[in-house]
């Protein structure tokens, strides 16, 4: 069973010190938070469960995803060959299997029973306006197309029956959001807190409207997903979450949401959004709270892999000779190939910009040049790159409200930078360089120890 503490329990057989248990009150108000923020400072990523947390009756689990590793286990493979699956699953999706039921229903509290407010009320950072729910996948089906999305989104709470949500302009769910409202109708929407982190890395896979992410968690997992009917709303979800809120995303209303801090490290300050009303809670026996640490390496890392994933795919279509794909910061791509034609460098910056609308810095190099290593892509841009002749500036386009850079919501420009060889590789000054076979039989760690005898 493909569920959170299933993959916990992996967890602990794989890598007992990767799993701590806190037993002491903590408080949801910015203790819990900071005390994963203290740990990261120390490089220290252990996922940590907060048995007693003040205000509530539910654990809080927290800092899932925090490594590469772990998110390997979760989709049993290497580190290394995490990108790889990532994309295997978005080339062969597995469509999802209808059940009856399953273990996110054993409990039902009604629209007469649910209460928000005994939930665990975590503010995440100081200047934050009110707890809110980070952790929660939010499922919609178009009504026009039947097809399924699914997304993470936060949710501010308001009181025990409302949140108000954060909708990104011109993402799918908002364009979901926006058919329903100029019917003046709401948007049913299933929230599924705490699942399996395939599950949640297919959650994210970015995609376009025909694309149907349950079909990703499935590739991903290497089966169906199992999906069973809501109680009280038109949607199926998958049956392996901790909690379920059941809920409608109201037309033609708004109320204030924010300042949050979100994962730029930034708080973003306060704007009008879409209003959420619970119909019903569902919940598994014992369950666990699920909150992503906003900022954190459980945050940054859970979303990386799938842009990663989903931008190789998109330029793989428009750039064959793509070699690897890297996100190592907020809105920023650095991707290498092999530099073939004229002209392939820039196409590969405006598939990029095409494939997400986040994306707003794009390096490309060449294939001699290592993209996890920050130092030589920057090397490549400092000794390849021309500006007059190398860089694409890009205007008045769409990007995300999540920048703080933007004057105007979501409103950016865009750069390109070409930094490989001009013009080509092969064509190039040659690099200052060794013979291999004298870096192979020279061994300096054996003549430094020699040295200090």
């Amino acid at each position: 069973m493909f569920d959170l503490q299933s993959y916990l329990k992996l967890v602990k057989e794989a890598s007992p010190e990767d799993l701590v248990y806190i037993d002491v009150p903590i408080d949801p108000y910015l203790e819990l938070s900071a005390f994963v923020a203290k740990l990261a400072a120390q490089n220290k990523r252990p996922v940590i469960v907060f048995r007693r947390v003040k205000g509530t009756d539910y654990p809080v689990v927290t800092n899932v995803t925090a490594t590469r590793k772990r998110l390997a286990l979760a989709l049993g493979v290497t580190p290394e060959k995490l990108l790889e699956r990532y994309v295997e699953a978005i080339i062969h999706p597995l469509e999802p299997v209808i059940v009856e039921t399953g273990p996110v229903f054993h409990e039902i509290f009604s629209e007469e029973s649910v209460d928000l407010l005994q939930l665990p009320q975590i503010t995440h950072h100081m200047g934050d306006c009110a707890p809110y729910f980070t952790g929660g996948i939010v499922f919609c089906k178009d009504h026009d197309t039947g097809k399924y999305n699914a997304s993470f989104n936060r949710l501010m709470i308001k009181d025990r029956r409302h949140a108000v949500i954060h909708l990104t302009p011109h993402k799918h769910l908002w364009h979901s959001y926006i058919k329903m409202e100029k019917k003046g109708k709401p948007l049913e929407v299933a929230i599924l807190i705490g699942v399996h982190p395939a599950l949640a890395l297919g959650a994210l896979y970015i995609g376009g409207m025909e694309d149907d992410e349950l079909g990703v968690m499935g590739g991903l997992i290497g089966e169906p997903v199992p999906v069973a009917p809501c109680k009280t709303i038109d949607l199926k979800v998958p049956i392996w979450g901790e909690i379920l809120l059941e809920a409608e995303i109201l037309p033609n209303q708004r109320a204030e949401e924010g300042p949050f801090g979100e994962f730029t490290g930034y708080a973003i300050g306060k704007r009008l959004r879409e209003m959420v009303e619970i119909k019903a809670l569902c919940q598994r026996e014992r369950p666990l709270f699920y909150d992503i640490s906003v900022g954190q390496w459980d945050h940054l890392i859970l979303s990386t892999l799938p842009m990663e994933a989903s931008l190789f795919v998109h330029l793989k279509n428009a750039v064959p000779t793509l070699k690897a794909v890297r996100i190592p910061a907020p809105f920023t791509a650095f991707i290498s190939l092999e530099n073939v034609t004229p002209g392939i460098a820039n196409s590969a910056i405006i598939a990029a910009f095409n494939a997400d609308m986040y994306m707003k810095n794009v390096i490309v190099v060449d294939e001699d040049i290592d993209i996890y290593d920050t130092s030589r892509v920057l090397w490549a841009v400092a000794t390849r790159c021309q500006p007059m002749r190398d860089v694409v500036i890009l205007p008045n386009m769409r990007g995300s409200d999540l920048d703080p850079s933007c004057v105007t919501d979501g409103f950016t420009s865009k750069i390109g930078i070409d930094a490989t060889a001009n013009p080509s590789l092969r064509e190039c000054p040659s690099l200052s360089t060794f013979p291999r076979e004298l870096m192979d039989r020279l061994k300096p760690e054996e003549l430094l120890t020699e040295g200090r005898n």
